[in-house]
C-alpha cells in the first residue's frame, strides 16, 4: 500500500511517483508548473481528496459485493 501522507511529510518542491510536481517560488503555488492562486489550489486539494474518498468507497464496495 503507498504511504498517503507522503506528499504532508516531504518538503516542496514534491513530485509524485507518476512524475507531478508541487512546488512554490516567490509566493506563488505551481502545479506542474502552473501557477495556481491559493484559492485555485485549496480548491483543487477538496475535489482530489473528494475523488479519492469516491474511488476508495467505490473500491470497498466492490470487494465486499463483488
Amino acid at each position: 500500500m503507498p504511504d498517503l501522507l507522503d506528499g504532508l511529510r516531504r518538503p516542496l518542491p514534491y513530485t509524485t511517483r507518476t512524475g507531478h510536481t508541487v512546488t512554490v517560488a516567490g509566493g506563488v503555488i505551481y502545479l506542474n508548473a502552473r501557477p495556481l492562486t491559493p484559492v485555485d489550489a485549496h480548491d483543487l486539494s477538496c475535489a482530489l481528496a473528494r475523488a479519492v474518498n469516491d474511488v476508495s468507497n467505490t473500491s470497498t464496495r466492490e470487494v465486499q459485493h463483488g
